[in-house]
């Protein structure tokens, strides 16, 4: 069966990507792909590739860092339109402590939301939830995860973030690979749907891993400058997952359903 082909692109397909695209499109049960304008050469899979299969998942098409995605949430009551090096300075001080890149101290557990001890297919990611998981919710990590402050066109203040589920997305995407980096697992199989279930706490895990940070990046914000929190601006969208749709299995690497940027 011939594979549907969908481009937005902004340059022309490097050769790397292309070869990378034409491997993918020969595999079981894939069925459309489509690449975003930002498309570039990543493990497996190009980051801002989209892959509908008919009714086989692939982990990798997820990569490693299942759930990651942005969050964001815009402040009132600041008036300036430029952070003064006293403040920006106190800012800094207080993120190192509040939003610490690799782990946070064990009195931090209680920041732990009860849907995220729903239980995952294998022990030893029951393991290292337990020993990992827990330490690194609300951290940034590393690569090109961050927080930032930024200013909209109209002098508004947001907080953003970008990072996602942390030690806990590679150890499900390799657990189910089991080394073979494009192993296809039947979506009603038993494998299948422990990836699955597995992929979608990843993704709880990376919303409420962004949710800590935003939190905690706003009460920085607020007592440093003055401005408050506007909850009902918290916008969060996720670029890595597998969900059903339009009857397919869609992998997104880098790339949101457009439905999610609808007002």
């Amino acid at each position: 069966m011939s594979v549907k082909r969908t481009a937005w692109l902004a340059y022309p397909l490097p050769a790397e990507v292309r070869e990378q695209l034409e491997s993918l499109e020969r595999l079981d049960g894939v069925r459309h792909i489509a690449l975003m304008p930002d498309v570039h050469l990543a493990h497996d899979v190009s980051v801002g590739t989209v892959v509908g299969t008919e009714d086989v998942v692939y982990p990798a098409f997820v990569g490693g860092d299942i759930g990651c995605g942005v969050a964001t949430m815009a402040f009132r009551g600041w008036s300036a339109n430029k952070i003064e090096r006293a403040e920006a300075d106190a800012i800094l001080e207080m993120a190192r402590t509040l939003l610490p890149a690799m782990s946070r101290a064990s009195r931090h557990a209680a920041l732990w939301p009860r849907e995220l001890d729903a239980g995952l297919s294998h022990p030893k990611l029951e393991s290292l939830k337990r020993r990992n998981g827990k330490r690194q919710l609300g951290t940034i990590g590393r690569g090109n995860h961050f927080t930032e402050l930024q200013l909209d066109d109209t002098g508004c203040l947001w907080a953003l973030v970008h990072t996602g589920s942390r030690c806990m997305g590679p150890a499900i995407r390799d657990l189910h690979t089991g080394g073979e980096r494009l192993r296809g697992l039947m979506a009603t199989s038993a494998a299948g749907r422990d990836y699955l279930a597995d992929a979608e706490w990843a993704v709880t895990f990376a919303r409420a891993n962004r949710a800590s940070l935003i939190a905690s990046l706003a009460a920085i914000v607020e007592r440093v400058l003055g401005a408050v929190p506007v909850a009902e601006s918290y916008l969060d969208c996720t670029h890595n997952s597998v969900t059903r749709e339009s009857g397919l299995w869609v992998h997104r690497k880098g790339a949101i359903p457009a439905g999610d940027m609808e007002s």
